[in-house]
């Protein structure tokens, strides 16, 4: 559908922003991309589980640890309760990234 077109054509861009450091602008994107699964999207999807992965990424790396860790939990929930991913790996890779966030929220509370 048009929907699913663009919400990977939003995704592509945020990624390339991604790799380039510019993790704002690539928030954006992944926010519009995030707009436009949400129409097409069942909770069994994977671009769903992406797009909050990516989101929740983009805000760790510009310190936003709080909504990381709230759109990197959605990633976690939906990969491990509807994902159909035969990879184990890529669930790790989302723990890895909530744990880290964790840390960080920890360290901060105890400033």
């Amino acid at each position: 559908t048009g929907r699913r077109r663009a919400a990977r054509a939003y995704a592509k861009e945020g990624t390339a922003l991604f790799g380039r450091g510019l993790y704002a602008a690539a928030a954006t994107k992944f926010v519009q991309s995030l707009n436009e699964a949400t129409h097409h999207c069942t909770k069994a999807d994977s671009e769903l589980a992406t797009a909050y992965y990516n989101l929740g990424r983009c805000c760790e790396l510009r310190g936003g640890f709080p909504q990381a860790a709230f759109f990197l939990d959605l990633c976690r929930q939906l990969r491990s309760h509807y994902g159909r991913s035969d990879d184990p790996r890529v669930l790790e890779k989302v723990e890895e990234a909530l744990n880290r966030v964790e840390q960080r929220l920890n360290q901060r509370c105890l400033q």
